[in-house]
């Protein structure tokens, strides 16, 4: 058809042609209409004009002009769209320094954040309380920051994971464009996402609304399907994460503070009501111990010791701030003990008395005699260091319980008197020991036990035994450190002898927890009031297993030099010296007339919860753990060092309120922080678990993606959009995209449907013209 311009038609025409991706009319072949590029690549040394209407451009006026800058511009575009590359581009080209960056950088970048997971999961070691954490992840931790430091670094991940998915996209883009055909409705959009994308659900949209189920079965589809699920998750990273985090304990550094540990020697002292104690609810507290005989199992002639016994206590008011504590070094007031146990030299009668009203028969025994401590001690291979003449025999007269029925072994703790019939509350040892505990002045102990219950004693009382006609009892047998007393067919009392020391110190001291610190208390059941103290025993080193120091819930104690340079207590500080004497002396006052003073030689004191006796009673607690000491353990050094750590725990813990005077000791506790530490004994480490595959997958699927990238495409180049344009400039779209000028692209795909013209489409070189542009499926007869 020919149509007829005039000079303004031609000055259209220039204006129409200034759009670039506007055809002008030039010579065409049969085949392939000419667009907006020369056949040659490289731009020509003379532009032959064309010809516009069929009229000769030299006879249009103001046409040559024209032409020539619709020539020059379709240079240029030439020049933008020209392809110099005959094989694959180099892999800084198709991907580009950014796209490089994102692959390499972000997956080094997820390996650091993959390291820093590990070491915020892994990193506080196996040990009970991160005892053994590293240095790094201690100090994280107990900052509270476990929280923050999972939230940020799930963040980079969920930063890097993005990036690099819009990175596959693009990737996974050029190999559908390039390396299978596609709809040539959607070759635009596929060609556009291999420059920009929002990540793989943009390209997963458009394989969807392909409707090809063929395409995702190719390799490149099904990866990026599971791309697309793994960036999808990992985007919950940091919830779960927090899965396995939870609050736990955190053993901290050491590091000094400040305790007030010593008496200020200024200050009166609030006075003590004697065996005040003995009656108020115990304190169990913790402490740190060292033994040198912690079986104390009885040799051969029955002789039972529990060697020198430290325990120090800890100067601290809260009992959150002891059992939190692991690590103790610096001075520390500690009570030095030590129990023998001995078969007894005894020469003793019986006799039954009533002690309440006639209308109520309450019946026990009364036991006399006399014990030869000195003849004792030597039967059971010791030797006293005084002359058995000048300690004769001392008398006694003590209390036996009558045991109620069903309830075992009853007890009581017979105050004889003292090594050498004297009661003195004077100093019996230095710092670095303790004199033997049948000293000068230590005390002598009968401990009795029996399970005759009253109506036996009553069935004792009517074969005629009375005060005024006692029955002399002979020893029938010998048990360890007991010696066993018939007072009738079947029905025995066990006695053992036993001598106590002990004294007090403030000295320098190292304590380390190997376990959980505790303060135990007796339970009761529910249901018939029953006691259970068996913590409290093991916790005491009272009960028949003899536990290690970390089974008990307590700190093991070691004895130490103060190291030079230590501002403690030294000789140089005069009142700090003198508030450590004071406090030494206070305390061993305070012990001692608690367990001693104001008795008169022959107290009874009852260590049985079920029985019936007229001695000196103590709490119920202290009743019970003493009573099964005495009906399980069997070991009756065992109850005089029990009955003594709790009475001086519960003095010192009291007191301890009064403590002015500071010192700086080095400790490290127990705090309780958020931390994912020991997660796999609790759930596996499952959040942990979980997100760290899920990133290694997304690894495995950005390689997969490169891999296929870089052998499958030669004409794609990541982030470049006119790259991309000017492959779509083809004679295959020439239609569409004139077309399209005003339209949407569901009216333009519609239109192409219409036509039947969406066939398939593929990136690829003319093999008539060398261009890398839209190519069309080869029909095939």
């Amino acid at each position: 058809m020919n149509h007829k311009h005039t000079p303004s038609a031609l000055g259209d025409v220039g204006t129409e042609t200034s759009n670039h991706f506007v055809p002008i009319e030039t010579e065409t072949t049969p085949n392939h209409p000419t667009g907006l590029r020369s056949e040659a690549d490289s731009p020509p040394s003379s532009i032959e004009l064309p010809k516009i209407a069929g009229r000769d451009p030299h006879n249009i006026p103001g046409g040559l002009n024209a032409i020539q800058t619709l020539s020059a511009r379709q240079y240029s575009v030439e020049t933008i769209c020209a392809d110099t590359h005959d094989g694959r581009l180099p892999l800084n080209e198709s991907l580009g320094n950014y796209g490089l960056t994102i692959l390499l950088g972000g997956s080094i970048l997820i390996l650091i954040a993959v390291a820093l997971l590990t070491l915020l999961w892994f990193g506080g070691g196996s040990a009970p309380e991160a005892s053994h954490a590293l240095w790094p992840w201690r100090s994280l931790v107990l900052r509270g920051w476990t929280p923050q430091s999972i939230t940020l670094v799930a963040l980079a991940v969920r930063t890097i994971i993005t990036a690099q998915a819009a990175v596959c996209t693009s990737m996974l883009a050029g190999i559908l464009i390039e390396k299978h055909f596609v709809q040539r409705t959607q070759v635009a959009q596929l060609s556009v996402l291999r420059g920009i994308n929002d990540g793989p659900l943009s390209l997963l949209r458009l394989l969807v609304s392909s409707r090809c189920i063929k395409l995702f079965t190719r390799v490149d589809s099904l990866v990026m399907c599971i791309l697309l699920l793994v960036v999808t998750a990992l985007q919950f990273s940091s919830t779960i994460l927090l899965l396995d985090v939870q609050n736990t304990g955190v053993t901290s550094s050491i590091s000094p503070i400040f305790t007030q540990s010593l008496y200020n020697p200024a200050q009166q002292l609030r006075s003590s009501t004697a065996h005040f104690y003995m009656k108020q609810q115990p304190v169990f507290a913790a402490f740190g111990e060292s033994r040198t005989n912690p079986a104390v199992i009885p040799d051969a002639n029955g002789f039972s010791d529990t060697g020198l016994i430290e325990q120090a206590f800890l100067p601290f008011r809260s009992p959150v701030d002891r059992t939190t504590l692991r690590y103790y070094e610096g001075q520390a007031s500690t009570l030095k003990s030590r129990v023998s146990c001995m078969r007894p030299d005894l020469d003793l009668f019986q006799y039954r008395t009533d002690f309440w009203e006639e209308w109520v028969d309450n019946y026990w025994a009364v036991f006399n005699g006399t014990v030869d401590y000195v003849a004792s001690l030597v039967a059971s291979g010791q030797k006293p260091p005084y002359d058995s003449a000048e300690y004769p025999p001392l008398s006694f007269r003590c209390e036996v319980p009558g045991a109620l029925d069903g309830f075992g072994w009853q007890g009581s703790l017979c105050l004889v008197n003292g090594v050498g019939g004297s009661l003195s509350s004077e100093d019996k040892g230095s710092e670095l020991g303790l004199a033997d505990p049948w000293s000068v002045n230590s005390t002598i102990y009968l401990v009795i036990a029996t399970d005759i219950t009253r109506e036996e004693w009553e069935s004792i009382d009517e074969s005629g035994v009375t005060k005024e006609n006692p029955v002399i009892v002979e020893a029938t047998a010998d048990q360890g450190e007991w010696r066993s007393y018939a007072v009738a067919p079947g029905h025995f009392v066990n006695v053992s002898l036993c001598f106590h020391n002990f004294n007090v110190d403030h000295t320098y001291v190292n304590m380390e927890a190997p376990g959980i610190v505790t303060e135990p208390q007796v339970t009761y059941s529910s249901q018939n009031g029953a006691s259970d103290t068996s913590i409290v025993r093991a916790h005491l080193g009272a009960d028949s297993s003899r536990s290690e120091y970390g089974e008990r819930g307590i700190l093991q104690l070691t004895r130490q030099s103060a190291p030079l340079g230590e501002n403690t207590t030294t000789d140089q500080d005069e009142d700090r010296a003198l508030a450590r004497n004071f406090t030494i002396s206070q305390l061993r006052s305070l012990i001692w007339g608690e367990l001693i003073g104001g008795m008169e030689a022959n107290t009874t004191i009852m260590i049985c919860g079920h029985c019936i006796s007229a001695g000196q009673s103590l709490h119920q607690e202290i009743t019970n753990v003493l009573e099964d000491i005495v009906n399980l353990a069997g070991r009756a050094a065992d109850v005089i060092q029990s009955y003594v750590t709790i009475i001086s725990s519960s003095i010192y813990y009291d007191f301890q309120k009064t403590f002015v005077t500071s010192e700086e000791p080095q400790v490290s506790s127990v705090r309780t922080v958020l931390t994912a530490n020991n997660c796999k004994a609790r759930n596996g480490c499952a959040g942990f678990s979980v997100v760290v595959t899920l990133l290694l997958v997304h690894m495995m699927c950005v390689g997969v993606i490169t891999v296929l990238y870089m052998k499958q495409t030669r004409f794609s180049r990541h982030g470049n959009i006119w790259h991309a344009v000017c492959q779509l400039s083809s004679a295959e779209l020439y239609d569409t995209l004139e077309t399209s000028k005003h339209r949407g692209d569901k009216e333009v795909e519609a239109g192409m449907v219409e036509e039947e013209k969406d066939y398939m489409v593929k990136v690829g070189r003319c093999p008539s013209t060398s261009r890398v542009e839209v190519l069309r499926l080869p029909v095939t007869a």
